[in-house]
């Protein structure tokens, strides 16, 4: 089971707690799949750079996580065991965590994701996402001993 180092409520908290360890959304900069460089992210963990602010992109997907979290659940009739869950380490090691947007159910979580960049999503009905959200959700999947992570995906191109 895994546990809970801090509440999303807690920014400070939550910020400090996570510079012990590798989150979810830092995975993919380690396989050369993020902007960001594996040696930049280094720095920061190890103190010698400061942690970079959110950019616009990442401020906008943070203040429409809420929204894209309901309009996943009227498409979809589910409903939230938790839907501001924390960060949580693997049961196993505490350098493991993970921050889920939500979880669903027993097992299964909700990534929400808010994009503007043309052509990242398979057609519809398909399961095309960009390479980085899948490493994010198996990271968050081992995290949380969870088997499934259902992506809402807020898109300017097409309907949620």
């Amino acid at each position: 089971m895994p546990r809970l180092l801090a509440t999303i409520s807690d920014r400070a908290v939550w910020a400090k707690a996570r510079m012990k360890g590798v989150g979810a959304s830092e995975v993919p900069i380690l396989f050369g799949c993020a902007r960001r460089s594996s040696y930049e992210l280094w720095e920061t963990k190890t103190g010698r750079a400061e942690p970079s602010e959110p950019n616009m992109a990442m401020r906008l997907g943070t203040a429409l996580e809420s929204f894209v979290k309901e309009a996943w659940c009227r498409a979809t009739g589910r409903s939230f065991l938790d839907e501001n869950p924390g960060l949580y380490a693997h049961d196993d090691a505490d350098i493991y965590m993970a921050t889920p947007d939500a979880i669903v159910s027993q097992g299964e979580l909700l990534e929400c994701k808010v994009t503007n960049r043309r052509g990242i999503l398979g057609e519809e009905g398909t399961d095309k996402i960009p390479p980085e959200w899948i490493l994010q959700a198996q990271y968050q999947m081992f995290v949380m001993n969870m088997g499934v992570c259902h992506f809402a995906v807020l898109d300017r191109f097409r309907d949620l």
